[in-house]
């Protein structure tokens, strides 16, 4: 199976933990180039301490930063175990406290994060990481994401249509949609390319008998089985279009939301995440 065939899915909560990190809001540069894996996810260089040229994936569907454990090793870090709920089962990881972390004009003074293993996404997907990115650290300031010139912004860039309200107080992206005429609640998430539909949060009446079962894959492993069809997407005064659809079990894990949709399934070929208005562009 190729790998644009694949769904990334990858949901993280840190049991019975609750941390504060320290932010600073860094000059930096105005904007760093990234490279496009299958055309969507996102992956740029940065530093983590006296660790330079890392490759990170910017990923706003996960909302903890992973960091692999051969960059723990280096810096000689070491924290408590905790537990994660990955899908509907628990996997042991370490937290701990790095230096700080730099993504262009980003910067993270002392970032509670988690230490796993990382390798499977070079086994699955044919791309190392040294981190994954999540909503901790992107939050900390307004960027855009140019798919086309394959750069990414920080700060105040170029208006854009008119922008879509996100939720507050999520952890993630939530915005409302519509497909094929049923009102859904979706994350937006860069480490996804289709639209995927969770089935314990399926509109009623929605109809799913001419999908088709695969299977997606996280991070980590295999997914439950997935079913695939299509439908009209439609985002406040877009016009609807078709995306591919995946419907996923996620056990008894219920996200608060009903699904996600990737970039490329909002057709933007550059979307602007500006967190002091809680709200998403794109073009």
């Amino acid at each position: 199976m190729r790998l644009g065939t694949w769904t990334i899915l990858l949901w993280l909560k840190l049991v019975g933990l609750t941390v504060l990190t320290g932010w600073a809001q860094d000059p930096g540069p105005t904007s760093i180039p990234i490279k496009l894996k299958d055309g969507y996810l996102v992956v740029a260089k940065g530093s983590i301490g006296r660790l330079t040229d890392l490759t990170f994936l910017l990923d706003t569907g996960t909302s903890r930063t992973l960091i692999d454990s051969h960059i723990a090793k280096q810096l000689q870090l070491e924290g408590p175990g905790h537990k994660l709920t990955v899908f509907d089962h628990e996997v042991e990881a370490q937290l701990v406290v790095l230096p700080d972390l730099r993504l262009g004009g980003i910067h993270a003074q002392s970032p509670h994060v988690i230490v796993t293993n990382l390798s499977s996404v070079a086994q699955n997907f044919g791309l190392h990481a040294d981190a994954i990115l999540g909503m901790d650290i992107l939050r900390l300031g307004t960027f855009s994401i140019d798919y086309k010139s394959g750069r990414i912004w920080f700060g105040d860039s170029e208006p854009m249509e008119s922008a879509v309200p996100v939720e507050d107080g999520q952890p993630y992206l939530i915005l409302k949609a519509r497909i094929d005429d049923f009102p859904v609640s979706l994350m937006i998430d860069t480490g996804c390319d289709d639209v995927v539909l969770f089935a314990n949060r399926l509109p009623k009446g929605f109809k799913k008998g001419y999908f088709t079962e695969s299977r997606a894959l996280t991070f980590a492993e295999k997914a439950p089985p997935t079913q695939i069809g299509f439908g009209n997407l439609a985002v406040a005064t877009s016009p609807a279009h078709k995306v591919k659809l995946k419907i996923i079990s996620t056990g008894s894990n219920d996200m608060g939301y009903d699904g996600i949709v990737g970039v490329r399934a909002l057709r933007a070929s550059r979307i602007r995440f500006n967190f002091g208005e809680m709200a998403v562009s794109w073009k």
